[in-house]
């Protein structure tokens, strides 16, 4: 996925609160801009993907456009690292 389109949607950056705490706003920006991006990486990986998937089952005419995955370094010097990264584009569903 290119950044561009990216840079054009509202991302919701997933962390470490209860699912149910991203999937209203979701919900929300798919209602109002027809497109977001959850975006986590990480430990989060999982709660980006669960909300996801509750965001499909809530709202019949929402569904998963495309999933993109990636490896960012953190740290400096000596500690530096490699975190994975997700981003689950979603957006109103092409009957």
């Amino acid at each position: 996925m290119s950044a561009t389109i990216l840079e054009q949607q509202r991302k919701i950056f997933i962390g470490k609160k209860s699912i149910m705490s991203y999937v209203l706003p979701v919900m929300d920006e798919l209602a109002h801009n027809g497109q977001v991006a959850l975006m986590a990486r990480g430990a989060t990986i999982s709660r980006a993907v669960d909300a996801a998937e509750v965001v499909k089952r809530l709202g019949a005419n929402f569904e998963v456009k495309s999933i993109s995955i990636d490896t960012e370094k953190l740290g400096e010097g000596n500690e530096i690292r490699n975190v994975s990264t997700i981003s689950i584009v979603m957006g109103l569903a092409s009957h």
